[in-house]
């Protein structure tokens, strides 16, 4: 009997995702665009987009890897601009509670990610 507890313990604590709020700030030409916060569970991916003045911003996120000291992010980057799309693809480690740069088009478009588990 003992055994069947402990083991739905480990399994009840296996099954919950870990959630993680990514505070972010989109900076393009050194001006704030926007500065959303997003909830996301680790495995799952979350997308937040943003207008500004005939473009459209779209962050995809999907965190991996939740401990205590750091989050593994995958992201998508897309900016649209009436035809033309721009789309950056990658993954960065942002230490919990510390700020990740992600940098494009030689520093003119900055998107500053701040992870805190929820």
């Amino acid at each position: 009997m003992w055994i069947l507890v402990s083991s739905l313990l480990i399994a009840l604590s296996w099954g919950a995702p870990t959630k993680v709020r990514i505070d972010s700030k989109l900076l393009v030409g050194g001006e704030k665009v926007a500065s959303p916060r997003i909830f996301a569970n680790e495995g799952r991916k979350s997308k937040i987009v943003m207008n500004d003045g005939g473009k459209e911003y779209s962050l995809e996120v999907l965190p991996q890897d939740i401990d205590q000291k750091k989050v593994n992010l995958k992201y998508s980057l897309s900016i649209r601009d009436r035809n033309l799309e721009t789309l950056t693809r990658g993954s960065i480690r942002i230490p919990q509670n510390k700020s990740g740069l992600i940098s494009l088009d030689k520093g003119r478009i900055k998107v500053f990610l701040k992870i805190k588990e929820s």
